[in-house]
């Protein structure tokens, strides 16, 4: 949640571009040095989200995301309201 507010970081367009135009439309990334090098921060996921399969989901009280996201929210809200107090 905390990469939210800080918005689209531009820092390795170019270097990005680089490999687009260094691959092209019919390569593949997975083995180019761009790649290799920032794969790891490449993907976010939501901790808010629920990666679990459906049975298990189910098992575990089937938790809808709003919940989630009122939980977390309340949470962040009621830090925020302690910090400005």
């Amino acid at each position: 949640m905390a990469k939210y507010p800080a918005g689209v970081n531009f820092d390795r367009l170019e270097e990005g571009m680089d490999a687009m135009r260094r691959i092209g439309p019919s390569g593949h990334y997975v083995g180019d040095a761009f790649t290799l090098k920032y794969f790891q921060d490449a993907f976010f996921a939501p901790e808010l989200l629920n990666y679990e399969p459906y049975e298990q989901w189910s098992a575990n009280g089937r938790k809808d995301p709003a919940g989630s996201c009122r939980r977390e929210g309340g949470g962040t809200l009621k830090a925020i309201r302690t910090a400005d107090a």
